[in-house]
């Protein structure tokens, strides 16, 4: 298990975020892979919920949710030195059906920081949105939020929750299979 490491506090006038070190693997592959977007600005924007541990991860300061600027940078107001708002291009099977190119409608990605991809979700519309607006409905967003901070939790390791399922899921069988139900898993 990682070890917090105690953050610089910083005061509130002087929250800048400078000094992240961000990097753009994945915006590195180029334009098939990926398509720079200028932020949408959100008027008003306030924080509904954060994760310190992701924070301490991810190298922001404490007393970073204070900041203003951090606050416009992550609801796509304003784009931090050294991130780069792009959407995803992809494609794939959509309902069943082979779909051709999709891409993300709502979600753009900043880069990467101590190696975990920053993602904007709902932060206004891409070359992918059919015809949406882009942004997300809060509720979802919370939803998202509150399984990522827990998969994040998790010992940061997702193998070891498919462990646990699997654990689980063979003492399950076990279990059956005493009472005469092999094969029921």
């Amino acid at each position: 298990m990682r070890e917090n490491t105690p953050m610089q506090t910083l005061p509130h006038s002087d929250l800048a975020p400078t000094g992240l070190s961000w990097s753009q693997r994945f915006s590195n592959l180029g334009e098939v892979f990926t398509e720079a977007l200028e932020p949408a600005p959100l008027p008003q924007p306030y924080w509904v919920g954060h994760s310190n541990s992701l924070a301490d991860r991810l190298g922001l300061p404490s007393g970073w949710t204070e900041s203003s600027k951090l606050l416009d940078a992550f609801t796509g107001n304003h784009v931090l030195e050294g991130s780069q708002l792009r959407a995803s291009v992809y494609s794939g099977h959509q309902f069943g059906v082979w779909a051709g190119q999709l891409g993300d409608g709502r979600a753009c990605s900043l880069g990467e920081l101590a190696g975990l991809e920053v993602q904007l979700k709902g932060a206004g519309p891409t070359p992918y949105s059919r015809r949406g607006d882009g942004r997300a409905v809060l509720r979802s967003s919370i939803r998202e939020f509150l399984c990522s901070d827990a998969w994040f939790g998790n010992s940061h390791h997702p193998r070891l929750v498919r462990d646990r399922i699997r654990r689980r899921r063979m003492a399950r069988a076990k279990r059956n299979s005493s009472r005469g139900n092999a094969g029921c898993a």
